[in-house]
């Protein structure tokens, strides 16, 4: 099925909805008469610029959200199919009727666009059928046409067989008969030589038991046997691998095993006091890619929330070092969106516990720091902590220590030792270009 044209307008709209999240009211407006300018095209892009010519002048905040939300999943529906069979687009579109995840305009659009497709792809698909069905009616008519011919030649030839074999057996017959006198004797006398020859054969064999000695079957069964134990080595079963001494068993917590069978992509369960974050952390499996859980729930499903998760570089056996937590800053408050809290320094100080468990073992940690700090670009220098799993050496203390007292919200600067554990808590921060804003905690003893 062919989107070209509808994925080029969808890319256009994802860009300006990305800079938009960034442009005061006024660049909003700037930026639309821009684009006012240009030559608008496709019934996609036409119904675009009409819910954002509404949204710049008519301030409908919750149609603007809506709009991203249908335009991300028309992107990922459309990504997906381009492997698709119609039988796939067919049963997506009874999804759409059934669930109505559209919420705009824009979205019915689509949906429409998608019907209009399938059916255009229903047509094409009969008459291909119809084609391929006549070129088989030709063939098999031709076909049979030339057996016809081929029939009537082999009955010409059977025919003529026939005729001749009947000739050809009234001369054996008679053949036979004259013959056959002849042949019952020479059949007589093959008869004798054979009884002769059998006879000889019988008294040579008499006369060369009578030279020779031959050992009874059990003698030579002894002769040719061998003494054999019939055992094979046998391995002491006390013996025990060197790996296998002084290595922590691992099991899994109780708490988290029914989980944990439905959802194998568990990492642990993270929980802040005086927020709503009580929830479970995903570390994406090898056949996801990276960034499955940003637009997926847990179960796996389209979710524009998406979940908390690690990178799939974190360990479990034991836990990383410095685990970072990735999640959504939900203006509803949910996934991360109740970080915000923490950059008041008030809340910070009456909320400072966070519990994150991981599938294998509990763990307890204290906020220390909270950090207004940014991804960096791919050229550019500098600490990036969210590749930082484990201190493999001094100076990884040093250099996170560097960065997390260089960023610091507010507060006092943070010492570090070595040794000591981290847990990360990173979302998105609207103050600068790729900002976020990252909460820092040491992992602490349990009592």
């Amino acid at each position: 099925m062919d989107w070209k044209a509808e994925w080029n307008e969808l890319l256009i709209a994802e860009n300006i909805l990305v800079r938009y999240k960034r442009m005061s009211d006024r660049q909003q407006q700037l930026d639309f008469l821009q684009y006012q300018k240009k030559n608008i095209s496709g019934k996609l892009s036409q119904i675009f610029y009409k819910l954002w010519e509404f949204h710049v002048y008519g301030k409908d905040k919750c149609e603007w959200l809506d709009l991203h939300r249908d335009i991300y999943l028309a992107h990922k529906m459309i990504q997906k199919g381009e492997s698709w069979n119609l039988k796939q687009w067919e049963y997506l579109e009874q999804r759409i009727q059934q669930k109505e995840p559209f919420h705009t305009v824009w979205g019915e659009t689509f949906y429409e666009i998608l019907h209009k497709k399938i059916k255009q792809e229903k047509k094409a698909e009969k008459k291909s059928k119809r084609r391929k069905e006549r070129k088989i009616i030709r063939k098999q008519e031709q076909k049979d046409t030339n057996s016809k011919g081929v029939l009537s030649n082999t009955v010409a030839a059977a025919v003529l067989g026939l005729v001749s074999l009947a000739f050809l057996s009234v001369w054996l017959v008679k053949t036979i008969q004259s013959d056959q006198s002849r042949y019952r004797l020479e059949d007589e006398l093959a008869r004798i030589e054979q009884l002769q020859d059998a006879r000889n054969a019988a008294e040579a064999q008499a006369g060369n038991r009578g030279s020779k000695g031959f050992a009874p079957l059990g003698e030579a069964a002894m002769v040719s046997g061998t003494a054999i134990t019939g055992g094979a080595a046998v391995t002491s079963a006390s013996a025990v691998s060197d790996g296998a001494i002084g290595k922590k068993e691992w099991k899994v917590l109780e708490a988290y095993q029914p989980f944990l069978e439905e959802h194998p992509a568990l990492y642990g369960w993270l929980k802040v006091e005086g927020t709503s974050i009580d929830l479970p952390v995903m570390r994406p499996l090898k056949k996801m890619e990276a960034d499955f859980y940003l637009h997926h729930s847990f179960e796996g499903e389209d979710n524009t929330e998406g979940t908390l998760f690690v990178d799939r570089e974190c360990k479990l056996k034991p836990r990383s070092q410095n685990i970072v937590v990735y999640g959504h800053n939900m203006r509803n408050g949910e996934m991360f969106g109740g970080l915000v809290q923490y950059e008041n320094p008030e809340f910070l100080s009456s909320h400072r516990q966070i519990t994150f468990d991981t599938i294998y073992e509990q763990g307890l940690y204290e906020i220390i720091a909270v950090l207004l700090t940014r991804v960096l670009n791919e050229d550019e220098q500098g600490f990036r902590y969210y590749q930082l799993f484990d201190f493999k050496k001094a100076q990884d203390y040093v250099s996170c220590q560097e960065f997390i007292n260089q960023n610091l919200a507010y507060g006092d600067p943070v010492e570090l030792k070595e040794g000591e554990e981290l847990l990360m808590l990173s979302t998105c921060e609207y103050s600068q270009e790729n900002g976020r804003l990252v909460v820092v905690a040491k992992r602490r003893e349990i009592e």
